[in-house]
């Protein structure tokens, strides 16, 4: 790979059974859930990656269907390693864990809320996780060289114990802030949906319970490219932290109406769609996104002793309270939200239910002065997997 570039495969929701693992006999015997991956889709998608030139493979959660330690030991031989197929043949990667041989391929994952069930079928535990994952901690900050870059991989937890089947939420603990500069490429892997398309189906029941939270943490920080993944859905896009605020400001029924509809009409570019973040003021009215943002800058970057909206009675005071703090941060405030983050939202590749199988690889090159990003696609027409 050239000098200056890096050469992300983005996976995610690969969901990897531990029933008739290359034999995907389905039919009345999916319940209780066992059957996750299309087999013929794992064989091409191995096939395929082996041929790309990368230089990091992300897989952004629910590597397994039920949490079942033999589908953790299929996935874990599969990424580091090989497995036997029938035939005497074999697929595997063989790429490098945490720990592993330099001279592979970086890998890092993140568990999803699949991967949580723990051979159940609601969010219960990662004990299976960490028995095949154990060097993922939440909050992991995994760092790296390729070809002449610094890299900060940002690894979270948005399993939630709590959150039954789908539900996700980023313990709060895990919102430490970092070093980093311009130069430095800093990627944050997550499972749960961040961002999506307004035209996308939202299911509240699938949410990041406290996205608002953690994306403003986000934003107030260094990051250059953010992977998730959860709803099987497609979504590749270049979004400054301006825009994002923008969109977060929590408007009327009428414009937020409006602007779900007809996005580049505000923008000229597609909105990701976001809660507000659910932290109110004593009275019960939440503050706009424009100033909770700069609450958590000032929290989180310059570590300033400031309130947060649950200390006063009404969004106002908290308003007046967050402008007294500006003349410490304004110009480098407006400099990160000039900044674009680039959110690749990959599908499965592998998920036998899913209608459009593929992922993702994004490119990150510096010019010199910045990131300059861009995203291929993948698609899975039933034999191979072809950019689209």
């Amino acid at each position: 790979m050239a000098e200056g570039t890096v050469r992300v495969v983005h996976l995610t929701d690969i969901h990897f059974s531990e029933n008739n693992f290359f034999y995907g006999v389905y039919g009345k015997s999916r319940l209780p859930h066992r059957h996750g991956h299309d087999p013929t889709a794992l064989i091409a998608l191995d096939a395929k990656l082996k041929e790309l030139d990368f230089d990091l493979l992300i897989v952004s959660g629910d590597l397994s269907r039920v949490g079942h330690v033999d589908s953790f030991s299929y996935v874990k031989n599969w990424l580091y390693g090989s497995i036997p197929t029938p035939g005497g043949q074999s697929i595997g990667l063989g790429a490098k864990n945490l720990n592993g041989d330099p001279a592979k391929k970086r890998c890092f994952v993140v568990p999803g809320n699949h991967d949580c069930f723990n051979d159940n079928l609601r969010q219960h535990s990662l004990a299976n996780y960490h028995l095949f994952f154990p060097d993922f901690q939440r909050n992991t900050i995994e760092k790296t060289e390729i070809n002449g870059i610094n890299i900060n991989v940002h690894l979270y937890d948005s399993t939630f114990d709590k959150g039954g089947f789908a539900k996700g939420f980023i313990d709060p603990s895990s919102m430490r802030p970092w070093q980093s500069d311009d130069k430095t490429l800093d990627l944050v892997v997550v499972h749960h949906h961040l961002a999506q398309l307004p035209e996308q189906k939202r299911e509240k029941s699938l949410e990041l319970i406290n996205v608002g939270d953690f994306m403003s943490f986000l934003l107030s920080r260094h990051i250059n490219g953010v992977f998730f993944g959860h709803t099987h859905d497609s979504f590749f896009e270049r979004i400054s932290a301006e825009v994002l605020r923008n969109q977060m400001k929590n408007p009327s029924r009428w414009r937020r109406w409006l602007r779900n509809n007809f996005p580049r009409f505000f923008s000229g570019q597609p909105l990701s769609s976001l809660d507000f973040p659910k932290i109110a003021t004593r009275g019960g009215r939440y503050p706009s996104f424009d100033k909770f943002f700069e609450y958590l800058y000032i929290k989180h970057v310059l570590h300033k002793d400031i309130n947060g909206p649950d200390e006063f009675d009404e969004p106002k005071r908290f308003h007046d309270h967050v402008r007294s703090f500006r003349s410490d941060y304004s110009d480098n405030l407006a400099r990160i939200c000039k900044r674009k983050v680039a959110f690749s939202m990959a599908p499965s590749p592998t998920y036998h239910e899913s209608e459009k199988k593929g992922f993702h690889v994004v490119n990150f090159q510096w010019d010199g002065s910045k990131f300059l990003y861009g995203c291929e696609r993948f698609e899975f027409d039933g034999g191979a997997f072809v950019l689209t």
